[in-house]
This record gives structure tokens, C-alpha cells and sequence, in this order.
């Protein structure tokens, strides 16, 4: 039986992990077959609002027959005309204009769609890493726990501690043992929430803590502010076009007339001109809602702007502040595991009592994930920069 397992363990054992990095992940969120339908999607259905403005009104064909019963003899006359409504002021060109404006605007929300994916990911990533951080933490504190619950249990078994000391660690260990179920339940789903945007259960590899920015100093122009500014011009454009539509719209008609009495036949052609009267609508509502609508776009683009600016020099200054504080706590963490050393050899001694011992140890894995905890706040931060594009 063993013989025929071995090839089988050989496989598992010689196989190897797929390691996956921040860049690979995000490549492989963009690739998935989903997100590019929804984006090349919604592309299109903005590409099809947008050729669907400022088209000419169809030509309209009608026929007439008109028969009339006279003392010559009855007759009938027949006309067909093609019609053609147009707007001589040039409104439905200004429209089409505004339409590709409009259509501008959107593509460019579609890339901050695509930059928002980017981010969603990036932050799973780091999620993941920061998880099994955590868990990695914990579990070495429950481990070094256990041990000394071992060591002590023994030591109260031969009357060489005390039954408290005997206690008081165990009641310590089933405090961790619920802390690594937390901690392993964490990491489990940050590794499917990465899963379901990346589409692969590859093992996450990289650095959490960010490396140090150059943050620049230029203000990119952000997708968002650029669809606002896109937006206020089609609204302006809108405005002229409502404008021009006070212009009264034609209709042009051109034919032919067939003329049938008492078996005789005459033709000709037929000219119509029909003009609109702008009484009730001269398109005043559409007009003033359009520079009303630019006038809105050009002043949430100011603010979203200098928002943006704070936001970036926010993130800077948090950046800063997260990085320092997560690399004193890691310079920290040798120290704090010695401490618990020594405290384990004082306890040993009986210099130092066992809720000392306990104290030790968790102030270790409090540096710990302490140091974790900034260095995921510090690539919070960056992974904002990178999305307002102020850094790589």
C-alpha cells in the first residue's frame, strides 16, 4: 500500500508553490474575463449614448390620394413626397459636439473604474500579508505558551511551582487559542477576498511596509476632475444648442402629382417649405438647465481639486508617520523578545512571579502586532498616493 502512495507524495512534495507579487496580482484582477467585460461595456454603451445625439430627424414619405366625383367625370390625383426636417441655426451639430464630450467624460470614469480596481486589489494583497503576519504572531505566542503551561504543569505535578502559576498560564493559553482562531479565520478570508478579484489562489509573496516615496510634487490630473471638466463643456455646449433651437426648425418636401380625370393624365412635381412657430417651447428650460449644469461641473471640479491635493498631502504626512513608527517597534521586537526571555529564567529562579512571565510575552507579541498594524497603515497610505498618481 505504502509503495503505491509514494509516487503520489512524491508529486505533492516536489511540487512547487506559485508565488504571486502586488504587480502579478493586479495584472491578473485586469485580465479577468469579467472586469473586462464590464469595462469594455460600459465603453461601449457610452460610445452608443453618445452616437445616438444630434442625428437628423428620418425622412418622412407620404402618399396622398384625393378622388373626386365631378360632372365630367370622376377624378383622381395622387401625390407622393419625400420630407426632410432640418435645423438651419446648426443645433444638432453642437449636440453631436457635446455628445463627444460627454463620451469623453466617460472614459474617463471608466479609467478611475479601472484605477479603483487597481486599488481594491492592492489592498487585498497587503490585507493577506498583513493576516499572515498576524497569524504567524500569534501562533508563536501560542506555541512559547504552551511550553511553559507544559514546563509549570510539571514543575506543580513535583510540587516545584505553585498550582496558581499552573493555572494562571493555562488560563493565558485558551485566551491565545481563541486569539489564533481569530487570527487564522482573518487570514483565510483576506485570502478569498483576494481570490475572488484576482481569480487564482496563488501564495501572496512581498513586503508589507512600503519603501520610502518620493512623493511628486506636480498634481496629476485625476480622472474624476478630468470627466467634470469634460462634462461642463458638453453642458456648454448643450446650452448654445438650446439656444439655436429658438431658431425655428424647416421642413423641406420635394414630389411628384399625377393628375387622373376622364381617362386623361397630367404630372408634376411638388416643392413644400414648412416652417416651425416656437410659441410654446423655444427650448429656454433646456437652455438655462444646461449653463446651470456647467456652471455646477466647473465648481465641484474646484473643490474635488484642492480635495484631492489634501487628500495627497495627507497621505503623505500619514505615510511618513506610519513608516517611523512601524520600524521603531520592529527595532523593538528583539528587545521585547529578550525581555521574555529573561523573564522565563527570573520565573524559573522564582525571582519574578508568573503573571510578570505572562506580561513578558504578550508585550513581545504586542510590539509585534503593533509593528504590523502601522506598517499596513503606512501601505494604506501609499497604495492612496499611488491611486492619485503622486507616486510609481
Amino acid at each position: 500500500m505504502i509503495h503505491r502512495l509514494l509516487p503520489w507524495l512524491f508529486v505533492l512534495v516536489s511540487t512547487p508553490v506559485v508565488a504571486m507579487s502586488e504587480d502579478a496580482a493586479v495584472s491578473a484582477a485586469l485580465v479577468n474575463p469579467d472586469v473586462e467585460i464590464m469595462l469594455a461595456a460600459q465603453a461601449d454603451a457610452a460610445a452608443g449614448r453618445a452616437d445616438a445625439v444630434g442625428r437628423w430627424a428620418n425622412p418622412e414619405v407620404e402618399y396622398v390620394r384625393e378622388s373626386l366625383d365631378g360632372f365630367n367625370g370622376d377624378s383622381d390625383d395622387h401625390f407622393l413626397v419625400v420630407r426632410q426636417r432640418w435645423n438651419p441655426a446648426g443645433a444638432r451639430g453642437l449636440e453631436r459636439a457635446a455628445a463627444e464630450e460627454a463620451l469623453d467624460a466617460e472614459r474617463t470614469r471608466i479609467e478611475y473604474r479601472r484605477r479603483e480596481i487597481v486599488a481594491a486589489v492592492r489592498s487585498a494583497f497587503h490585507d493577506v500579508l498583513a493576516a499572515r503576519g498576524r497569524l504567524e504572531a500569534v501562533s508563536s505566542f501560542r506555541r512559547r505558551l504552551s511550553a511553559l503551561v507544559d514546563v509549570v504543569s510539571a514543575r506543580a505535578d513535583a510540587g516545584e511551582a505553585s498550582e496558581f502559576d499552573a493555572l494562571r498560564l493555562r488560563r493565558s493559553l485558551a485566551v491565545a487559542d481563541g486569539d489564533l482562531s481569530r487570527a487564522e479565520a482573518v487570514h483565510a478570508a483576506a485570502e478569498l477576498r483576494l481570490a475572488s478579484l484576482t481569480a487564482t489562489d496563488a501564495v501572496v509573496t512581498g513586503e508589507l511596509m512600503p519603501p520610502e516615496a518620493v512623493v511628486s510634487d506636480e498634481v496629476a490630473t485625476d480622472p474624476r476632475a478630468s470627466a467634470l471638466a469634460a462634462e461642463g463643456r458638453a453642458a456648454t455646449l448643450r446650452a448654445r444648442a438650446a439656444e439655436r433651437e429658438a431658431w425655428p426648425d424647416l421642413t423641406l418636401g420635394v414630389g411628384v402629382r399625377r393628375f387622373d380625370q376622364a381617362g386623361q393624365q397630367a404630372e408634376g412635381g411638388v416643392v413644400s417649405i414648412g416652417i416651425e412657430l416656437p410659441v410654446f417651447d423655444r427650448a429656454r428650460g433646456r437652455r438655462d438647465a444646461a449653463r446651470a449644469e456647467a456652471i455646477a461641473n466647473d465648481a465641484e471640479r474646484r473643490i474635488l481639486e484642492r480635495r484631492l491635493e489634501a487628500d495627497a498631502d495627507a497621505a503623505t504626512t500619514r505615510l511618513a508617520a506610519e513608516r517611523r513608527a512601524a520600524a521603531r517597534l520592529a527595532d523593538s521586537s528583539a528587545d521585547a523578545d529578550r525581555l521574555a526571555r529573561i523573564a522565563e529564567a527570573a520565573h524559573a529562579a522564582g525571582e519574578v512571579d508568573v503573571l510578570a512571565l505572562i506580561d513578558a510575552h504578550e508585550s513581545a507579541l504586542d510590539s509585534k502586532l503593533r509593528s504590523l498594524d502601522h506598517a499596513r497603515a503606512a501601505r494604506a497610505a501609499y497604495i492612496q498616493l499611488q491611486t492619485l498618481g503622486r507616486v510609481p
